[in-house]
């Protein structure tokens, strides 16, 4: 009886704290945090990118290797296009303002990480250092 109102007690305090979020509901920030990133994207803007960012990025995408270097992403043209295509106003909509899931398989690529599904191109987003920041990509389309 005593533990279980310890349990219950401390799962309130988690709860009320924030620490703990619901599945279905996106943290606090996230919404911010792809709102600059999406505006870093559609003007191109890799330096910001790069900051909002936590590279080396995971990465699971036909012929890339499993990770990217924010040195690569910004000496090679082709990794901006890679994750962004033109990009069009579609994605950065999206990247913007779709609605972001858990990625609660532990099997998956990205597990523990908000993911932004954008056509079968999927960012994800997750908290580093206090702060909501980029983390991977996936193309399921490939």
């Amino acid at each position: 009886m005593i533990i279980t109102r310890i349990v219950a007690a401390t799962m309130a305090a988690l709860l009320a704290s924030g620490a703990v979020v619901a599945a279905g509901a996106p943290p606090a920030g996230l919404a911010t945090a792809r709102a600059d990133f999406a505006t870093a994207v559609a003007s191109r803007n890799t330096k910001q990118i790069v900051a909002l960012s936590d590279f080396p990025l995971a990465v699971e995408m036909y012929g890339a290797p499993p990770t990217m270097t924010a040195k690569d992403f910004l000496a090679h043209k082709q990794m901006f296009d890679n994750l962004f295509g033109p990009p069009d106003a579609g994605i950065v909509q999206c990247i913007r303002s779709a609605a972001a899931e858990l990625q609660s398989d532990a099997k998956s690529f990205g597990h523990g990480n908000w993911i932004v599904d954008c056509n079968g191109n999927e960012y994800f987003f997750a908290e580093r250092r206090g702060h909501w920041l980029f983390v991977g990509y996936e193309n399921i389309n490939e």
